[in-house]
C-alpha cells in the first residue's frame, strides 16, 4: 500500500466581515431575561426526605427476622428491608399510644 499525503484543505475566504447591528444587540441585552431555577437552595422544611441508614445487627437476629418473614401466609413475603421498616413503624405507633 502506497503512502500519500493528505489532501489539502480548502481555504475559506471571508469576503464580507459580519455586520453587527448595534441597536439590535443593545435592545436584546437591555430586554434582559429570567434566571433559571436555583437548584442549590435547601428543600422546603416540610418535605420528608428519604435518608440512608446503616444498620448493624447480629446474624441470629437476621435469622429470626427471616424465620418470621417465612411464616407469612398471605401473598408474597416482604423483603427483609420492608419487614424491618414495618417493625420500626409498629414500634413507633405503640410508643405514641403510651
Amino acid at each position: 500500500m502506497a503512502i500519500s499525503r493528505l489532501p489539502a484543505r480548502p481555504q475559506v475566504k471571508l469576503s464580507d466581515p459580519i455586520q453587527i447591528n448595534e441597536e439590535k444587540a443593545k435592545s436584546i441585552i437591555s430586554r434582559g431575561g429570567s434566571v433559571a431555577q436555583d437548584f442549590t437552595s435547601e428543600p422546603p422544611a416540610e418535605e420528608d426526605l428519604l435518608k440512608s441508614v446503616q444498620l448493624r445487627i447480629y446474624q441470629s437476629m437476621i435469622d429470626d427476622i427471616d424465620l418470621q418473614r417465612g411464616q407469612i401466609k398471605k401473598g408474597k413475603k416482604p423483603s427483609r428491608h420492608a419487614w424491618i421498616v414495618s417493625a420500626i413503624e409498629d414500634k413507633l405507633a405503640r410508643q405514641r399510644e403510651t
